[in-house]
């Protein structure tokens, strides 16, 4: 069972690593929106006057995130125990 969690880990480092982080800024101004972005999946853009940066904190204060394999782990353990 833990070897499954590991391995899914692994995978979603290497797929999702940091990517929770980015959040829409104006380029002018330099104001957070609360509104999350992509850079290379592209799926979720910001508006033609903001820019998307991997500033933001993680979701859930930090907790949920892919950004190691502790966290990943811990992330998937709750998933699968819901």
């Amino acid at each position: 069972c833990c070897f499954i969690f590991f391995v899914f880990g692994i995978l979603a480092v290497q797929l999702v690593q940091g990517r929770l982080r980015g959040t829409c800024y104006d380029l002018e101004t330099g104001e957070r929106e609360d509104v999350m972005c992509t850079i290379r999946w592209g799926k979720v853009p910001c508006p033609a006057t903001h820019g998307c940066l991997l500033l933001a904190d993680n979701p859930g204060n930090g907790v949920i995130n892919f950004d190691s394999i502790g966290g990943a782990v811990v992330v998937i353990f709750q998933i699968m125990t819901l």
